[in-house]
């Protein structure tokens, strides 16, 4: 199903220590940019296990995680990175997304209230209003989302989700339309706009949105997200 977007974009992280031995790190990087992370999860357990306290291996460990679906065992790296670099604001926010994703609600909103940095305050605004979705707490969620700039096309995105809740499919329609035409093609809006299509009986036009989502994932290689994406 189609779901708010509050995904912070995960990044593979920063390699330093013990890690930068070229050619072993070359292979990691080359692995997780052709989308291989369980190969790269392979080869980086081996240096968790020798230093468990690594940022590098840490890092890249949650992100890989993240990117196969392991939502719990990227929260533990998560976890783990905020405990030993608390300083870094990011991981937290890395922390209670995984924590979204593996449906452990409770915790998700709790660790999003550590987050102190100003520079993310949207950011937490928009995750607390996806967990409050998954809860199918709608007045909550509508509410997050009403704190959101109305010029971020994310904000369209999440009053369209809200709207397909509410069954109202061709409204919900209109605002992925918008969010896509400030964005540009993103798959999860073209998905989203499939589903009211197929929703309203509009089987051609659910159809057509599908192809283009496969046509453009054969092209640039992209991870189809279908719920919370950015």
């Amino acid at each position: 199903s189609s779901g708010i977007n509050a995904e912070w974009p995960l990044r593979p992280g920063v390699v330093v220590g013990r890690m930068q031995e070229g050619q072993y790190t070359q292979t990691i990087y080359n692995y997780i940019k052709q989308g291989q992370y369980v190969e790269a999860i392979d080869c980086l357990l081996p240096e968790y296990e020798n230093n468990n306290t690594s940022r590098a291996a840490l890092s890249l460990l949650g992100y890989c995680y993240y990117q196969i679906g392991d939502f719990v065992s990227a929260a533990d790296c998560y976890g783990q990175l905020i405990q030993i670099f608390p300083e870094h604001e990011q991981y937290k926010i890395y922390y209670a997304q995984s924590l979204q994703k593996s449906c452990q609600y409770e915790a998700a909103m709790k660790a999003s209230f550590t987050v102190d940095n100003p520079t993310f305050k949207e950011k937490v605004v928009k995750l607390q209003a996806a967990i409050k979705y998954d809860e199918d707490d709608l007045p909550g969620a509508k509410s997050m989302v009403e704190q959101c700039s109305s010029d971020d096309p994310d904000t369209e995105n999440n009053l369209g989700c809200l709207l397909v809740k509410e069954k109202r499919y061709a409204e919900a329609c209109k605002k992925f339309n918008a969010a896509m035409n400030v964005k540009g093609y993103q798959p999860h809006l073209s998905y989203n706009i499939a589903l009211c299509h197929y929703y309203m009986k509009q089987y051609a036009l659910a159809l057509k949105n599908i192809a283009d989502i496969i046509e453009k994932r054969k092209k640039y290689r992209l991870r189809l997200c279908v719920d919370t994406t950015a």
